[in-house]
């Protein structure tokens, strides 16, 4: 097997070219074949991706979440490999929902086992994501990340970029259409193909990476405290019991709002409202575990 592990230096805590290094040991030991391209700005993930042409069987990528949006805006659907996810961001968020392992020995063994799936693709004014997308508080917040990102992020990057959101929140009306019938006028709205929001926030049990359909959980109330009260039904898996939380499957969904209202892609900032947000026509194939 001939593989290609893609690898974003900067990601999390900065550990990525450790690991890769330990992960390309292992592979060659196994008696495969592996080539290493990092990463050195923003956009050269998409870049690696788009020149990758038939020689090799899979991808690596190894970073964050936002590493791996990149790869799928800069893909060739029709001809790229199956990729696997080597998690060496913060949230991690794709590796979680997978349920993939976190030691190297059992990452390539995955990666030998070669258990493909399709997911889905979305789209927002036709840049592709895999897992959400949001406009709130929590897309202030990576907007604060990207104009003062730390060298590494890490959890503990979050206080600043958070306290600094708090300072200079304030609460947009979001009127939110699902599949051009229902308007429904919110503060905060998630639109999602995953379940653990930010790899530790549960406001969804129905949302999957090949459902076809994406769940739309919408926060009426903007407050401080209403925040905090919805991040702690999350962590806590309570948010089922919060009655003010509407939830509604759709395929196409327009987020607008009468001032701009920050946008969230995959964990990283994207831009401001308003927003279409459909369903790609292709999918993109993921190794996963044999038991996911």
């Amino acid at each position: 097997m001939r593989v290609l592990l893609i690898g974003n230096p900067v990601s999390g805590r900065g550990q990525t070219c450790r690991v890769a290094n330990r992960l390309a040991d292992l592979v060659r030991s196994r008696g495969h074949k592996i080539d290493i391209k990092y990463t050195t700005s923003v956009g050269s993930a998409s870049k690696i991706a788009s020149e990758i042409d038939g020689a090799y069987d899979s991808i690596l990528i190894a970073g964050g979440d936002g590493t791996i949006n990149e790869v799928i805006n800069g893909a060739n659907l029709e001809t790229f490999p199956p990729f696997l996810t080597i998690p060496t961001g913060t949230a991690n968020i794709l590796a979680r929902e997978l349920s993939l392992p976190r030691t190297i020995p059992k990452l390539v063994d995955v990666m030998e086992r070669r258990n493909v799936r399709n997911l889905d693709l979305g789209l927002v004014n036709e840049k592709r994501f895999l897992m959400l997308v949001s406009s709130g508080f929590d897309a202030l917040v990576t907007k604060m990340i990207m104009l003062n990102r730390p060298k590494h992020l890490g959890f503990r990057g979050y206080i600043k970029p958070i306290i600094e959101a708090l300072r200079k929140y304030e609460p947009s009306d979001l009127h939110v259409t699902t599949d051009s019938t229902e308007t429904t006028t919110a503060k905060l709205v998630i639109i999602q193909k995953i379940q653990k929001y930010g790899g530790i926030f549960k406001f969804s049990d129905k949302a999957s990476l090949t459902s076809g359909v994406f769940e739309v959980c919408l926060f009426p109330k903007g407050s401080v405290t209403d925040i905090l009260r919805y991040g702690l039904s999350g962590i806590l898996r309570l948010s089922g019991f919060m009655t003010d939380i509407k939830r509604v499957t759709a395929h196409n969904i327009r987020v607008e709002s009468t001032q701009p209202s920050p946008v969230e892609v995959d964990g990283d900032y994207f831009g401001d409202t308003p927003i279409d947000v459909k369903l790609a026509t292709s999918t993109i194939k993921v190794i996963c575990p044999v038991e996911n």
